[in-house]
């Protein structure tokens, strides 16, 4: 028996052994994840998540001259964490979605940063931030992944239900102007002013 099947017969053994000792069947097979049943004892404490928000913070912005895209990772999964553990917090899971999401897009994970965003708008329908979120999806689909279609459904959607918001321009210029360089859009403006 080589080293690599002791051990796995070893783990094996040992979980087999667990499951049995605390009562409850035990199934492991080669190729599946070993599931942890979460309890009430599991769950992270508010308060040492909130420290390590603050703490991946100071870490993050103690220098404005750099990007480490390491400790921005880091600070990203800490509000994530946060908002896993306590996704009925309305006060701090929104702005740490609208946190994460900003990370993710600095970092040019621009699908991953909608999709943040996106579970914000779903997740809070009612929060402040919701149009600021949905303004940034339609943004990133316009700006970085040239995915105009999808720009225009999200500037209408923000169009819609925001109609007196402070963005509220912005997105009906970025709307009528869509897909244009910022050479034709001066072009278009300029001639508009003639007519």
């Amino acid at each position: 028996m080589n080293r690599f099947s002791f051990i796995y017969w070893f783990c094996c053994s040992y979980l087999v052994l667990l499951g049995a000792c605390s009562g409850k069947k035990a199934v492991v097979t080669p190729n599946e994840p070993i599931k942890k049943e979460v309890t009430q004892q599991h769950l992270p404490n508010r308060d040492s998540l909130l420290a390590n928000i603050k703490k991946q913070e100071e870490i993050l912005f103690v220098s404005i001259d750099s990007f480490d895209a390491n400790k921005a990772q880091t600070m990203r999964d800490a509000y994530l964490a946060y908002v896993d553990a306590f996704p009925k917090d309305h006060q701090d899971s929104p702005a740490y979605l609208l946190k994460a999401a900003e990370i993710s897009r600095a970092l040019k994970e621009y699908d991953r940063s909608n999709s943040l965003l996106e579970r914000l708008v779903a997740g809070y329908p009612q929060d402040k931030q919701v149009p600021q979120a949905l303004f940034l999806i339609g943004f990133t689909y316009e700006n970085d992944l040239k995915n105009y279609e999808m720009a225009k459904k999200k500037y209408e959607l923000f169009m819609e239900l925001f109609p007196n918001h402070s963005l509220y321009d912005d997105v009906k210029f970025s709307v009528k102007y869509l897909g244009m360089t910022p050479s034709e859009i001066l072009k278009a403006h300029q001639k508009e002013q003639q007519d």
